[in-house]
């Protein structure tokens, strides 16, 4: 039986190997709902870069860590590089889970 539901927010990061910015990614990996929730974050700083839809955003950072995909967008509970990181899409209303 379930008595409550909890939403929380989440962040997501973009990640990519050494070499790779935001202007030479063709390609990012990412599980379906992150691919969603970063849908304008993405078309705005990469607009030119094709979202494939993966089975799991450990599966997507795999593909990219092995050079299938340029990059992977997965989601963290906070971004190494800090609240001013450049390749976290910033916080929004529509990244939540439950």
């Amino acid at each position: 039986m379930i008595t409550r539901e909890v939403v929380l927010s989440v962040n997501f990061v973009l990640g990519a190997r050494v070499g790779i910015g935001l202007d030479t990614a063709g390609t990012v990996a990412a599980h379906p709902n992150a691919a969603r929730q970063c849908r304008r974050w993405l078309r705005t700083h990469m607009p030119s870069a094709t979202v494939v839809e993966v089975l799991s955003n450990a599966a997507a950072a795999e593909a990219a860590a092995t050079g299938q995909y340029d990059a992977a967008g997965v989601r963290a509970d906070r971004c190494r590089g800090g609240p001013s990181c450049p390749c976290s899409p910033p916080r929004s209303p529509i990244t939540r889970t439950r």
